[in-house]
């Protein structure tokens, strides 16, 4: 397609998202806002990232967290009998994953909030990581909210912490039987193989799981494209280009993260309540000149 009329097609369809309510109306998502930043030969190239960025507001992600839940319940009671699912809904504590650095702020501890109010579960039932792990030794389930699972870093971390000298959720379920879940809407597939292998006492129920095709590294997956050759190339010498220009975390210590984002993952997502830092910068980042973000972190 003529490059232009990508451009314009593609607008369109993020209008038509935003009128739908399957996206955020602006300013959570500023799709001709965030092309303007670009010049104008540069914005067939950045309107094949927004052709192939994902959205996931308010609505979509109640859906998918109300599914995580029936998913869970509906493990329990095929493995462990109608009694046993009764005391695990009824007993069942929730704790957020931390970052490697805690902080108020981090999703983990704002996604329980979501939980709560999505899932009407009581403001008792959740509980800081200390406490989950006592009910943990006193064969309490505890289930671990996120609302994304990207490299794994940091519910690793999380289940790897020192509650206090020697105790760890790791070296507890070494130890004890443990019931540990790590209810998430979304991880890669990397992330979740990670978790795995090296957490196979945690059970994972996530609701949408992501392979390289949802990456930066999958495009172009759609069939409707502009009028130019060598469309990965363009994008890395876009990305290039501009991250020298973002205002980026300090941990972003690599020219890749600065590029494709953490773990170097290069994902183009985005919920409404916050965008993981494992999706391209490009989308999300401030910067210098008047620049406008797609889709800000929270």
């Amino acid at each position: 397609m003529r490059s232009d009329m990508y451009v314009e097609t593609v607008l369109k369809k993020c209008e038509l998202f935003s009128a739908c309510s399957m996206w955020s109306r602006e300013p959570h998502v500023r799709p001709r806002a965030w092309l303007n930043n670009f010049e104008e030969h540069e914005r067939p190239i950045a309107a094949v990232l927004l052709d192939h960025f994902v959205f996931f507001g308010s609505e979509a992600t109640n859906y998918m967290l109300a599914s995580t839940l029936r998913r869970l319940t509906a493990f329990v009671r095929e493995y462990r009998g109608e009694e046993n699912l009764k005391r695990f809904t009824r007993d069942a504590v929730f704790t957020p994953v931390l970052s490697e650095t805690p902080n108020p702020t981090d999703s983990g501890g704002l996604f329980c909030r979501k939980v709560r109010q999505v899932l009407g579960i009581p403001d008792t039932r959740f509980v800081s990581l200390e406490q989950a792990y006592e009910s943990a030794a006193n064969e309490v389930p505890v289930i671990f909210v996120d609302d994304f699972i990207g490299s794994g870093d940091q519910m690793e971390s999380t289940w790897d912490r020192k509650i206090s000298p020697g105790r760890s959720f790791r070296e507890l379920a070494s130890n004890s039987h443990l019931d540990a879940t790590y209810l998430a809407l979304v991880g890669t597939e990397s992330g979740c193989i990670r978790l795995s292998r090296d957490c196979p006492e945690l059970r994972l129920v996530v609701a949408h799981i992501l392979d390289q095709s949802h990456s930066i590294f999958g495009i172009p997956s759609n069939p409707l494209r502009p009028d130019l050759d060598d469309l990965p190339n363009r994008v890395d010498q876009l990305l290039d280009k501009y991250q020298s220009q973002l205002h980026l975390p300090a941990y972003f210590s690599t020219t890749r993260e600065k590029k494709y984002g953490y773990s170097d993952l290069g994902l183009l997502l985005a919920f409404e309540h916050s965008v993981p830092d494992a999706t391209v910068p490009l989308i999300w980042a401030s910067g210098s000149n008047d620049w406008t973000p797609l889709a800000r972190r929270a």
